[in-house]
């Protein structure tokens, strides 16, 4: 007897370990994978940590995209973005975008699909002569853009533009900076040129650039050259592809600041 339980003991023993580890496994499943956990070691004990998870190139550029509609006609696109005095959120788009016919201005954000969940926007300030407005929503929303600087912008760099065209959902172009300071004599305003695609109802949409993990905006874009012109010595007429223009993220900071708008 004494031989068959010093034979058996060991295994007695084993058997309590494996089902003491099962049962802190079983214990450990009430976590959720949402909660994003993670074991660290604090002081010798150790305990879960909640992780964030990483921001992507949709929730930098098109979740704070909207596409604006007015009432009697009209589209466009804008751009959430956030300040520091105020509740709320505010829209940059293109002043030719809300000008024009009276009428209510109603927004919609990318991922919206109902036409009746659209949100009632107002004027706050507009300048016609730069071709930019900021408009208020009573709600304020998580996602909304990181406005950059002239100092992100180098002739070259890969730019992503976001808007709204024909009326659809909010897309993305991509094209690359040709020039980070072009006036226009015509209109009297600097502005970026790039190659990305922009269409009808692209007005108003952001213009963004990566800097570090960040995607941020750097202009708003405005207005485009397309169809044909003469060329030199022949009566022929030269396709002109797509030009790009967009209003500088510095000139709007100064129209921010200038009516005590101070962007995050």
């Amino acid at each position: 007897m004494k031989r068959f339980i010093n034979w058996v003991a060991p295994y007695f023993i084993i058997g309590w370990i494996v089902l003491g580890l099962l049962s802190m496994s079983f214990a450990r499943a009430d976590t959720t994978v949402d909660e994003y956990l993670t074991a660290q070691e604090k002081d010798g004990v150790i305990i879960a940590v909640a992780e964030v998870a990483p921001l992507t190139m949709e929730d930098y550029m098109l979740k704070p995209a909207v596409r604006i509609r007015k009432e009697g006609g009209g589209s466009g696109s804008g751009i959430a973005f956030r300040t520091d005095e105020f509740s709320g959120t505010r829209i940059l788009t293109n002043y030719h975008v809300i000008a024009g016919k009276p009428g209510g201005i109603h927004v919609q954000f990318y991922g919206e699909t109902d036409t009746d969940m659209a949100y009632i926007a107002y004027v706050v300030s507009y300048d016609k002569a730069m071709d930019i407005a900021v408009l208020i929503l009573e709600e304020s929303f998580e996602h909304v853009a990181v406005l950059g600087n002239m100092s992100d912008v180098q002739v070259l760099d890969e730019t992503y533009c976001v808007g709204s065209p024909l009326g659809l959902p909010p897309m993305v172009t991509k094209g690359i900076i040709s020039n980070v300071d072009l006036f226009n004599p015509n209109i009297g305003n600097h502005y970026f040129q790039s190659d990305c695609k922009i269409f009808s109802g692209n007005s108003g949409g952001g213009m963004f650039v990566q800097r570090d993990d960040q995607w941020v905006l750097v202009g708003i874009n405005t207005w485009v050259l397309s169809g044909a012109v003469s060329g030199g010595f022949t009566p022929q007429q030269f396709p002109i592809a797509h030009l790009g223009f967009a209003v500088r993220i510095d000139d709007i900071r100064g129209h921010l600041q200038e009516y005590g708008m101070n962007p995050e």
